[in-house]
């Protein structure tokens, strides 16, 4: 059985020493571009904006059905927005034939202008071993005995979420492939995927945070779908030209 971040919550083992850090500026501005996904009352999951055109991206498995009425949110805001793409195939139905993950929303806020955004910047090219931060929403907390998770309430839809930051590195798909949750899961080696080694974090849920944005020094790098990522280079060829750079 394969999975989406919302249902992971085991196979991974306890850490015992862990390493302090701090969320610097850089990653304090992305969060303020983060979203938030409600249908009606129920949280989803999370996006953000990528660009000063209103653009903004998620994971493709939180818009899956489109015949639910979805509502965006910036803090207690809600924003009107439209679909420019949409793709999204069940983890299961890969095939060998497969070369990337498609798992990808993208949309434009309307009235953009009225959103106090951060500038963000993205970047193409990542070091081999480089310290990586997933950003996300959870409409949970869970115990912050691990240093290396940074929680952070904030009132959305005027209700409490929790803004996460977690901080991994990439790892082997291999590493992931020997996980009985990733048994088969031909994602895992997909050319637009990167994998995460969230077993340097705690065993637990991380439910809401995908679509959320995957940073290295600050700058975007991919959008966190599970354990694993899809490059920003792969989303950005996938905007329309008028709004590429």
């Amino acid at each position: 059985m394969m999975i989406h971040i919302d249902e992971i919550d085991e196979g991974f083992d306890d850490v015992d020493q862990v390493i302090q850090f701090e969320v610097s500026d850089a990653e304090r501005s992305i969060s303020n571009n983060l979203l938030a996904i409600f249908n009606g009352t129920e949280y989803i999951g999370t996006a953000f904006i990528i660009d000063d055109k209103g653009t903004f991206i998620s994971a493709g498995h939180n818009f899956r059905n489109l015949s639910i009425p979805h509502t965006l949110y910036w803090k207690n805001q809600e924003l009107q927005y439209e679909t420019i793409h949409i793709e999204y195939t069940e983890p299961h139905s890969y095939n060998e034939t497969t070369l990337d993950c498609k798992d990808i929303y993208i949309g434009e806020i309307i009235n953009f202008e009225d959103i106090p955004h951060s500038e963000m910047s993205v970047i193409k090219e990542m070091e081999i071993d480089p310290d990586l931060i997933v950003i996300g929403v959870k409409s949970s907390k869970i115990p912050t005995y691990d240093k290396e998770i940074i929680i952070e309430p904030i009132m959305i839809n005027n209700q409490q979420l929790y803004i996460y930051y977690i901080k991994t590195n990439l790892t082997n798909p291999d590493n992931l492939a020997s996980l009985p949750i990733h048994k088969g899961d031909l994602r895992l080696k997909h050319n637009n995927v990167r994998c995460l080694d969230f077993k340097r974090v705690s065993p637990c849920k991380y439910g809401g945070i995908s679509g959320g944005p995957v940073c290295m020094d600050g700058k975007v790098i991919g959008m966190v779908i599970a354990d694993i990522f899809i490059t920003i280079d792969y989303i950005l060829q996938l905007l329309p030209k008028s709004k590429k750079a």
